[in-house]
């Protein structure tokens, strides 16, 4: 399980690898260490994420296929919208899950 969560890739997919070793409830696992560094790998991506935001909020990159005005008006990926969102509903699930116990 460290290897794994030695080289997290996304926070979410960590998110789910613990959900996957918590349910095995093992206590020998200290499941709760493991969130703690999540938890912090979360927080550098959303730092990540903010500064890309105020690099590009002014002068946002356009793809080479849109005209000017457009391309300013499209969306940007929505990596970011994955990087900030989908673990804040992860760990509301794990929350609930704790708070039954």
């Amino acid at each position: 399980m460290d290897q794994h969560l030695d080289s997290i890739v996304s926070t979410q997919n960590a998110l789910l690898l613990m959900q996957k070793f918590d349910s095995l409830g093992i206590s020998e696992l200290a499941v709760t260490d493991k969130y703690q560094r999540i938890i912090a790998h979360y927080s550098r991506d959303l730092d990540t994420v903010a500064r890309i935001y105020q690099k590009n909020k002014t002068d946002p990159p356009i793809g080479r296929d849109l005209p000017p005005i457009s391309g300013i008006i499209s969306l940007p990926s929505t990596d970011p919208v994955v990087v900030v969102v989908c673990p804040i509903y992860l760990l509301k699930e794990r929350m609930k899950l704790v708070g039954e116990n």
